[in-house]
């Protein structure tokens, strides 16, 4: 797989983030250092990046999926239907409201 500046910044992009992301939503981030990087490349690099276990696929029902890197994968998400975000929500959180 070649190394190409759209890969370098979509995996940092990921890096950064705190809440998972939709395609579309990475397609802006991605826009706004490299104009003109077309939806087609975001999607393919996400579909690469997915099937080389980088980042995890966050379902969440009737909504797009989002993606996160898999060193922040949580198995549990909350999504807030005001501002729609998926928020991560960890074992320590959880653990902290018992």
């Amino acid at each position: 797989m070649r190394h190409t500046k759209q890969k370098s910044l979509i995996k940092e992009i990921f890096r950064i983030q705190e809440h998972p992301i939709s395609i579309s939503k990475l397609h802006c981030l991605a826009a706004e250092k490299i104009p003109g990087i077309a939806y087609s490349t975001v999607f393919r690099q996400v579909q690469t990046m997915l099937e080389a276990g980088d980042i995890a696929a966050v379902e969440i029902e009737f909504r797009p999926t989002r993606y996160e890197s898999s060193e922040h994968h949580s198995r549990r998400h909350f999504f807030c239907r005001r501002c729609e975000e998926a928020y991560r929500l960890d074992d320590a959180s959880l653990s902290a409201t018992n």
